[in-house]
């Protein structure tokens, strides 16, 4: 499942409400969803967290405070 499809928010909302809410915003405000999950940056990737199954498409600052905070990411290119 890709970032910022409707199948992701739907997942996410149920699971993550204020992730998809943040991501929501940050899509609407970009006029595209080519946007960091989190702070609307531009993404470097999709990343999946090593300890679960949640899937962000992460900007590089994200992406390290997440790899640091939550026991790594791994690119989604990895995972298949």
């Amino acid at each position: 499942m890709r970032p910022h499809t409707p199948e992701w928010f739907t997942t996410t909302t149920r699971h993550y409400p204020d992730l998809a809410e943040s991501a929501r915003r940050n899509i609407k405000e970009a006029g595209h969803d080519n946007v960091c999950s989190i702070c609307g940056d531009v993404p470097e990737g999709d990343f999946k967290f090593m300890s679960g199954s949640l899937l962000l498409r992460l900007c590089r600052v994200c992406r390290l405070i997440c790899t640091e905070a939550y026991d790594g990411v791994v690119s989604n290119r990895l995972c298949r």
